[in-house]
């Protein structure tokens, strides 16, 4: 059995902020974070790909709750 990938889009800007529910500015912020969200710049437009996306907002989630117990 060959083991394939699924190939997911990039999503727009506007399409991962529906994703992560946060508006154009909180992603502005995100990617000049210390821990940027990773993005693709491809001419003018920002791309993000989704998977990649979730582990990073995985990780920020993991590291506010530690910095709330500190």
């Amino acid at each position: 059995m060959e083991n394939t990938k699924t190939i997911l889009p990039l999503l727009t800007e506007e399409e991962i902020c529906k994703v992560l529910h946060v508006s154009l500015d909180g992603i502005l912020k995100c990617k000049r974070a210390e821990d940027p969200i990773p993005c693709y710049k491809v001419g003018r437009r920002f791309l993000y790909d989704l998977e990649k996306v979730l582990r990073w907002a995985e990780r920020q989630a993991k590291r506010n709750i530690k910095e709330c117990f500190m």
